[in-house]
C-alpha cells in the first residue's frame, strides 16, 4: 500500500478502468446471448417459440389502458 493519500486523478483513473471492464463483460454476454437467440437455440438450450410464427402475428392498437381487453 501506498502511505500517501488517494488522488483524485488517481480515483478516476481506476474508477474508469473498473467501469470499462465491466462493460466490456456485459457486452460480451450480451453478444453470446444474442448469437443463441440468433441460433435458434434460447437461453436453457432449446428454444421453441409457438406464438413467433407469421401466421400467429395479430396486427392492432394498443393504447396500455387498464381494462385487460383480450
Amino acid at each position: 500500500m501506498r502511505d500517501e493519500p488517494l488522488q483524485r486523478r488517481d480515483f478516476f483513473r481506476t474508477a474508469a478502468l473498473l467501469g470499462g471492464a465491466a462493460a466490456a463483460c456485459g457486452a460480451a454476454a450480451a453478444v453470446a446471448l444474442r448469437r443463441r437467440v440468433a441460433a435458434g437455440l434460447g437461453v436453457d438450450g432449446d428454444y421453441s417459440y409457438e406464438l413467433d410464427h407469421p401466421e400467429n402475428i395479430i396486427y392492432s392498437v394498443c393504447l396500455q389502458c387498464h381494462t385487460a381487453c383480450p
